[in-house]
């Protein structure tokens, strides 16, 4: 290469030229620095909507659904606004963030549900939920909507509304236009598909650490023995726990899932010889099991646990041309409820084409599986309401029985005891079909009155009322009410055969209505319509201590 002086081309200066322009790659817009903060304030107030539906299942099994969520919705809402007007007071002195903090609170959120339910006062159908819930919801809805006011400063909102407007605005508008809603939609479609929830805690503790705008590493090595605790130690997740847990009480965890309605599990006594399929905090049927003990007795069959549900089937008893058809093996039965499956399975062993709708899939499963239900027995998994409403519609019925035997465990199903329902069940019938109807309440309760008096006035008085026992008449009870499709026909009861009674003890003491447990149908201008809340609630909590007091604490605690 020539040394000395070359000739070197430098870079032009001044204006460039036309095609430079059209080379050069666009600008890059700025990014709004509000996104990443209304992104972070929204995924708190999900995890927050998330966790209170969790909080209510982790309490349904061991305190029922109903105790648990009385005044949660109100006490929620609070608490959110409670945590943001917090963080507005403490602003001018402190910047910490607690986020991280609350992530961990809530991954070993598990384990101290486990610690503070040995805590005898918490064993209750009132102080449990109240103590529970505010572990498990709402000191932690405080902590979040604490971490939502914080993550807003900078948009400075006080300085467009004000200060005072400024801590409270956005927590109203926040509650009432995002939580809420949330909330609501977690309530009626997370129990469909989730895994148990502890897991679902945990997960809600990784998202948030996730979400936080700080990550102190190091803190979160001390989530590490809470998800371990979870998962070695956790009965509710660990089965092995569970087993071992119960098996002081001779009862064994036979099977076990979340579905639509809750928690559902089968239970067996080995000691006391009875198998329970149980949802959340009831039992929804039972049987005593054949054991040898028992053959060598005389025992013929399995029976159930409740003389409701063979009180139920009375409905055959009932003088009508489907009885009579009855005989001949050529009786249709609608059953609405399944439960642990005894009525249907009753009216198939007598040759009846029997059709089952059941809204829980895994009730369906589990009555199969461990209760016998024949493959035979018809199961409609469908809701209700809905699976009527479209046989009404497409006139198609002609049932000689329907049993609608639908869980009332404190708390009606939401419009299975309507006026509007019954009349379409009552339009599936055979024009000289039969129905039986069970209901547990108080007979003295205004809204079992106002039920009874339902039922009488669709079927137009042709009814007869009994219940499933003696008993106190202030009682809790299984109250039966059977009626008659045909105008102006009488209930009438046959006299049982031996084929009746399918080999069954309990069926000899249940099966026939007598005399003495009738009842008169309340009167009309007696029935008012009173507190209908405070009245589930109180028939929440009698059924509480009910279920306390037929199957020991251990069942419904482990779960």
């Amino acid at each position: 290469m020539a040394k000395g002086r070359q000739n070197v081309p430098l870079p032009r200066k001044g204006k460039s030229t036309h095609s430079e322009k059209q080379n050069q790659p666009p600008p890059t817009p700025s990014r709004d620095p509000r996104i990443p903060i209304i992104l972070r304030s929204f995924a708190y107030v999900v995890i927050i909507a998330l966790n209170s539906q969790i909080s209510q299942l982790t309490l349904a099994p061991v305190y029922g659904s109903l105790p648990s969520s009385i005044n949660h919705i109100s006490t929620l809402t609070a608490s959110f606004i409670l945590g943001y007007v917090w963080r507005n007071l403490l602003s001018p002195w402190t910047q910490a963030d607690i986020t991280p903090y609350t992530a961990l609170y809530m991954v070993w959120m598990p384990a101290l549900q486990m610690l503070l339910s040995t805590i005898k006062s918490t064993k209750d159908p009132i102080l449990g939920p109240i103590a529970q819930g505010f572990l498990s919801c709402h000191a932690l809805t405080f902590l979040l909507a604490y971490s939502i006011a914080q993550t807003l400063e900078p948009l400075n909102l006080s300085t467009s509304l004000g200060q005072v407007t400024a801590a409270t605005l956005p927590a109203m508008a926040l509650t009432f236009i995002l939580l809420r809603p949330l909330q609501w939609l977690f309530a009626h479609y997370l129990p469909r598909s989730m895994p148990t929830p502890p897991l679902l805690q945990l997960l809600e503790g990784g998202f948030l650490a996730l979400a936080s705008h700080t990550k102190p590493y190091w803190l979160f090595t001390l989530a590490v023995p809470g998800v371990l605790h979870t998962f070695l130690a956790n009965p509710h997740v660990n089965p092995g726990v569970a087993t071992h847990l119960l098996s002081p009480h001779n009862l064994t965890l036979l099977d076990r899932s979340w579905s639509k309605t809750g928690y559902v599990s089968v239970v067996e006594d080995s000691k006391n010889g009875y198998r329970v399929l149980r949802a959340d905090h009831s039992l929804l049927g039972g049987e005593w099991l054949l054991t040898p003990a028992r053959r060598a007795e005389g025992w013929r069959t399995e029976e159930s646990i409740f003389g409701a549900f063979h009180l139920l089937e009375a409905v055959r008893l009932i003088d009508t041309e489907a009885g009579r058809r009855d005989a001949v093996r050529d009786a249709t039965a609608l059953v609405v409820g399944l439960g642990a499956g005894t009525a249907p399975k009753a009216l198939y062993a007598h040759g009846i084409d029997t059709t089952v709708v059941e809204v829980d899939p895994v009730v369906g499963r589990f009555a199969r599986g461990y209760f016998g239900l024949p493959m035979g027995v018809r199961l409609e998994v469908a809701d209700a309401k809905r699976w009527v409403r479209r046989r009404a519609d497409a006139e198609e019925g002609g049932f000689d029985y329907i049993v609608h035997d639908v869980f009332t465990g404190g708390a009606e199903p939401e419009g299975l005891f309507g006026e509007e329902f019954l009349g379409m069940l009552r339009g599936l019938m055979a024009p000289d079909g039969a129905v039986a109807v069970l209901y547990a309440g108080r007979l003295e309760q205004e809204m079992t009155q106002r039920v009874l008096r339902t039922v009488y006035k669709v079927w137009e008085e042709q009814c007869r009322l009994f219940r499933d026992g003696d008993g106190e008449e202030g009682d809790f009870m299984n109250l039966v009410v059977f009626c008659r499709n045909k105008p102006g026909a009488e209930v009438r009861f046959r006299e049982p055969t031996e084929r009746d009674y399918l080999g069954s003890r309990m069926r000899r003491k249940y099966l026939v209505p007598r005399e003495e447990w009738e009842r008169e149908f309340p009167a009309a201008d007696g029935v008012g319509e009173g507190d209908v809340k405070a009245q589930q609630e109180e028939n929440a909590l009698r059924h509480w201590w009910m279920m306390r007091d037929m199957i020991p604490a251990a069942l419904w605690e482990v779960w």
